[in-house]
């Protein structure tokens, strides 16, 4: 299994990198593993990850979880490609609910333009359509959770966003294991700041999967030890574009959020709706909840 492994890194690494990445991370291989590195070695070195990030809507209350995997080093080049976008338009960092209020860094006045919004929003876009990342996107309407748990004791393990998260990470595993490597380590990374986390990590444990890594995608006031995660900014753009769209697509608004969707479409290649949490459940092994039999009261009661 590890010889297949290997075989496969080789072979995609041959046919999808430049010679100078290839030459790049050879040198670097060599550094970091001086007395163990061979030409097999550095394809086991690989490692591979998946960011995700939560946005949610209050009415209908619904939440989506998206995001992208991919072996590290194109994630690697996807930050360098996402920084140069950011300082073209002169801005540290990119947050969606600061950018449709124009907060924080989008709040000059120049950020009113909406050419100028329009064309930061296709770039960031193009940055991630042109990544050769897996996109993976999972939403959960409140009214479907609360159907399901009135037959199962769903609630005991699951919130909405621990479904689509775990799903999430489930997707991501299989994609990696197919695409790429059978054996070589894959890290879950998501936006810190939503409820489950705990319930989440448990359930990531007894699959196998590692705990999930919990990071912030921007700067947290106060501290500035936290170094934001760029990664996550991208999968903040999916989940709001795809949450946005989700709710609007019967609406006139939709029109305003299809262009930047419509980018994002050929990554996102596994998104999915939850109509019903049945087969979740069951697959799951979520206990059904005891029915209340009928009260047994004496006669003389």
């Amino acid at each position: 299994m590890a010889n297949c492994a290997i075989g496969k890194e080789r072979e995609f690494a041959h046919n999808a990198v430049c010679p100078g990445i290839d030459g790049d991370i050879r040198s670097l291989a060599r550094i970091l593993w001086p007395g163990r590195y061979t030409l097999d070695g550095v394809f086991v070195a690989l490692r591979y990850a998946s960011y995700f990030d939560a946005s949610t809507h209050p009415q209908p209350k619904s939440i989506v979880v998206a995001g992208y995997a991919s072996p590290v080093w194109i994630w690697e080049r996807f930050e360098i490609d996402w920084r140069l976008a950011l300082a073209k338009f002169d801005v540290p960092y990119f947050h969606m609910k600061e950018f449709t209020a124009c907060r924080g860094p989008f709040s000059a006045p120049s950020w009113k333009s909406e050419t100028k919004r329009a064309d930061f929003m296709a770039t960031l876009a193009d940055v991630t359509r042109t990544s050769n990342m897996i996109g993976i996107a999972r939403l959960v309407s409140q009214q479907v959770f609360e159907k399901a748990n009135q037959k199962y004791l769903l609630d005991r393990r699951f919130n909405p966003y621990v479904i689509c998260a775990l799903e999430c990470a489930l997707r991501a595993k299989s994609h990696i294991r197919k695409l790429y490597s059978d054996t070589a380590p894959i890290d879950y990374i998501f936006d810190q700041g939503d409820k489950g986390a705990g319930l989440l990590t448990k359930e990531m444990e007894n699959r196998g999967l590692p705990a999930p890594i919990f990071r912030h995608s921007k700067p947290v006031p106060g501290k500035p030890e936290v170094f934001p995660t760029v990664q996550l900014q991208c999968c903040d753009f999916a989940a709001w574009e795809l949450r946005k769209a989700h709710v609007t697509q019967d609406a006139p608004e939709f029109r305003k959020y299809r262009k930047s969707l419509e980018a994002l479409r050929d990554v996102l290649v596994t998104w999915k709706e939850y109509t019903h949490l049945e087969d979740f459940c069951k697959e799951n092994g979520v206990e059904l909840r005891q029915k209340k039999g009928p009260s047994h009261h004496s006669a003389g009661a």
